[in-house]
């Protein structure tokens, strides 16, 4: 998977961007890039995927995997989660969400997977709009 850095200016799928909007990259990560690594709040990752299951957004053919080390393997290809009581398959969409400011902040659907199994930390004005699910309704 392309991997961006968080708050870059977002270019991977820029015609479905709504006209005007200032959008950044959230949890693009790839096998050797550092990222921050922390607790995330409890409800968002039910918060996460409620939106990957019902608002994702630039869904594209194929399926990324995730290209981190794991301890015990690779995870499933495509990967799958748990989205109150409903299995869902991740890596070919994305998660956008609006800043309190007003920014469009894009996450792959996948970065469920990161925060949960390589504690990834996202950076706190996507925590807020993801637990607040201010989703973006713009061209998908």
């Amino acid at each position: 998977m392309t991997t961006y850095s968080d708050l870059s200016p977002y270019v991977y799928a820029a015609e479905t961007i709504p006209p005007g909007a200032n959008a950044l990259n959230i949890g693009w990560l790839g096998g050797d890039n550092d990222f921050p690594e922390g607790d995330v709040p409890e409800g968002f990752l039910d918060s996460f995927i409620l939106l990957a299951r019902d608002h994702s957004s630039a869904r594209m053919r194929g399926w990324h995997a995730c290209s981190l080390p794991h301890e015990n393997g690779k995870p499933s290809y495509p990967y799958r989660a748990e989205a109150d009581g409903a299995w869902i398959a991740l890596g070919a969409a994305e998660v956008r969400v609006y800043s309190a400011g007003g920014e469009l902040l894009i996450a792959p659907d996948l970065a469920y997977h990161y925060v949960k199994y390589h504690k990834y930390l996202p950076p706190q004005k996507f925590i807020e709009a993801v637990l607040a699910r201010r989703i973006s309704f713009g061209v998908n």
